[in-house]
């Protein structure tokens, strides 16, 4: 009877580190997958989808001419039980857009109950 509380607890112990571990790599993995999908949608021109990856549809930027990015550099941090995530980019846009080309941006993220969504996207200053 010892030995089956020893092993159960040994278990539970086990599975309660590994949820621990293995839970912020996915967050962040998800995190990281909407941004790359944004970035792919205004690279192919296709707005419409990038828009339902912000949290206000309004604060959506009329981005249609990015060539080519890099991420650069992911921070994670937690307020008052929510999770925030800021992405840095370095993007090109066509010479003829509205946006400087060759910057570093950031987008900011907010963990929300529907997955991750965007709250912000400007240049780092």
């Amino acid at each position: 009877m010892n030995k089956q509380i020893v092993v159960i607890l040994s278990i539970l112990i086990t599975l309660i580190a590994l949820k621990l571990a293995v839970q912020p790599y996915i967050q962040h993995r998800s995190a990281n997958r909407v941004v790359k999908s944004v970035l792919n949608y205004w690279q192919s021109g296709d707005l419409l989808s990038a828009i339902d990856y912000w949290k206000d549809p309004q604060q959506t930027p009329p981005i249609y001419n990015l060539t080519s990015y890099e991420i650069t550099k992911k921070e994670f941090s937690k307020e008052n039980k929510t999770d925030y995530a800021k992405i840095y980019v370095d993007a090109d846009f066509a010479t003829e857009g509205l946006l400087p080309s060759g910057k570093e941006w950031v987008f900011r993220l907010e963990k929300t109950r529907y997955g991750w969504k965007i709250i912000g996207f400007h240049p780092v200053r």
